[in-house]
């Protein structure tokens, strides 16, 4: 075999005078030998492979494997000396060209190398290296045909080399063996932006012509000193090289640090900044009444984070969009929005601002929200708010719609970013007692005609908060929307049903971002005009 011939390690010159063995007694021995071999192919079962194996001591393996799983091969193999091995072969990649490992396993020696297979049809032929220093190189096939044919091939060469002169002269070369492994050259720390990437490096040996790389049981030539290995992993990872001259010396394992550096943030979209301005609004009446209240730092309860800047915000757009003067709005930010100062805003300050069927009363409210015990109502929590005690210290979503509603206003439209589930913006739960939330109140089927309602979630949902806008996902789109991102249909008017599936879409996708579910609700005339602008 000519990897043999080349691989010699012999450290002197011979000759030496052998007599000529008889040529029918060789043929004899060599075709029982070949007979043997094709007797084991025929009767291969369908699926098994026969396995050829030759290294560069002149030492041959045959044998066959059985399917252990779709991709793991295992069987046994014979030496030209009788001694047993076990051979295991996996298969790495699900697509052709196929690569795979193999592991020989004998009583005194291991050879590990890998094999690539173009097809399903094709044969598969590998390299391996021994722990003795070895070179195997490996062919096998599961088509009997092509497995017969190389019997004969090989055993019909080696027949021919028999001549007929009385005598052969033996010649052993001496080859200079290198006993130094090969160095590789490759970064310790690498950083790629994408999960597919190349991992590209050098390696050097004086001694040897051949050199070869080897990751993850993968081995390949390293060309004019080169290696290029092409890899996936979605998360960083440590990979370990070793480089394997022709003389079987292994380098020392090399270990490259992979970071995995993928730009998430591009594939989100831009997060725009709030801007109440953008738009000239059309104010078609001046009777119109704001209250407004944000409580981000409660006393007995986790913060509503970003609340307070929603609602400074949303007091901007009362301003500036829907033309409310400023002595007709009343902002309540954390303290100023406690019980006490609430109720007075509700039951002092709002009747004498109302003018019966009149006046447009505009609701904003940014903050907790829970159900009682028997999830029959809805409470609003002021900034001193004992959510243990809600029929005491918190405001009643019926009471406050039954005070509303025996003053006569024009129309009442209200934004309620909060959420009844107990728990707040950031994952907290609202109850020291952990009692379980149940809700059944469906109130918002009962209120008059002339009440527009938008709540920022269902009743069992958690309404959240965007980090990157620094304000409630609700708050933020119900804002952005008012600026002209919900008028769908371009016609300079912002109706409730257009609000509302602008913000259901915006909103619905950024909490699934976080890993939750909101979608924003309306109760009201879907084609009622919220808003217009020119």
């Amino acid at each position: 075999m000519k990897l043999n011939e080349k691989l010699n390690p012999t450290k002197e010159i011979k000759k030496e005078e052998i007599k000529k063995p008889e040529k029918k007694l060789v043929k004899k021995v060599e075709n029982n030998e070949k007979e043997r071999l094709i007797n084991e192919i025929n009767n291969l079962d369908t699926g098994d492979y026969y396995f050829f194996g030759h290294s560069s001591g002149g030492k041959k393996y045959t044998g066959s494997t059985k399917a252990a799983t779709n991709i793991l091969q295992v069987g046994k193999v014979y030496s030209t000396d009788n001694i047993v091995c076990y051979v295991r072969s996996e298969q790495k990649t699900l697509n052709p060209p196929f690569n795979g490992s193999f592991i020989l396993k004998c009583p005194e020696d291991k050879i590990e190398g890998s094999w690539q297979q173009q097809s399903l049809s094709s044969p598969g032929i590998g390299q391996g290296f021994s722990d003795k220093g070895d070179v195997i190189a490996a062919f096998f096939s599961r088509h009997k045909n092509v497995l017969v044919e190389i019997v004969h091939k090989y055993f019909d060469q080696k027949l021919d080399k028999i001549d007929n002169t009385p005598t052969q002269k033996i010649i052993t070369q001496k080859i200079n063996k290198d006993n130094t492994p090969p160095k590789i050259i490759i970064a310790n720390n690498l950083t790629f932006k994408n999960s597919s990437y190349k991992l590209e490096g050098k390696v050097v040996d004086e001694g040897s012509k051949n050199i070869y790389v080897e990751i993850d049981g993968i081995i390949q030539d390293a060309k004019n000193g080169k290696f290029v290995f092409e890899r996936f992993s979605p998360v960083d990872e440590q990979v370990k090289i070793v480089a394997i001259d022709q003389w079987g010396n292994r380098s020392k394992e090399k270990i490259v640090n992979i970071k995995i550096e993928r730009n998430l943030k591009s594939a989100q979209k831009k997060i725009e900044k709030l801007n109440p301005s953008s738009k000239v609004y059309n104010h078609l009446s001046s009777d119109k009444v704001a209250i407004i209240i944000g409580i981000e730092k409660y006393d007995r309860t986790p913060t509503a984070t970003y609340a307070n800047d929603d609602a400074k915000y949303f007091y901007e757009y009362a301003r500036l969009g829907f033309g409310i003067p400023s002595e007709n709005i009343k902002l309540l930010i954390d303290k100023d929005a406690n019980l006490i100062q609430s109720l007075g805003v509700l039951n002092k300050w709002l009747p004498a601002k109302i003018n019966k069927n009149q006046t447009e009363l505009i609701v904003f409210f940014a903050g907790h929200g829970l159900a009682s015990n028997n999830g029959e109502d809805l409470f609003l929590l002021p900034q001193d708010s004992d959510p243990d005690l809600l029929q005491r210290t918190a405001l009643s979503r019926n009471e406050l719609f039954e005070s509303i509603i025996k003053l006569k206003p024009k129309n009442v439209t209200m934004f309620f970013d909060t959420c009844y589930s107990g728990i707040s913006r950031d994952d907290k739960t609202l109850l020291a007692s952990a009692r379980p939330v149940r809700i059944i109140s469906n109130n918002e089927e009962e209120i008059p005609s002339n009440f527009t309602i938008f709540s920022a979630s269902k009743l069992d949902q958690i309404s959240s908060g965007l980090k990157e806008a620094k304000h409630g996902i609700f708050s933020y789109f119900l804002m952005k929307g008012l600026e002209g991102k919900a008028d769908s249909n371009k016609d300079n008017k912002i109706t409730n049903g257009e609000l509302l599936a602008y913000m259901n879409e915006n909103v619905s996708q950024k909490a699934s971002e976080l890993g939750r579910e909101q979608n924003p609700s309306l109760a009201g005339d879907p084609d009622k005009i919220l808003i217009s602008y020119r």
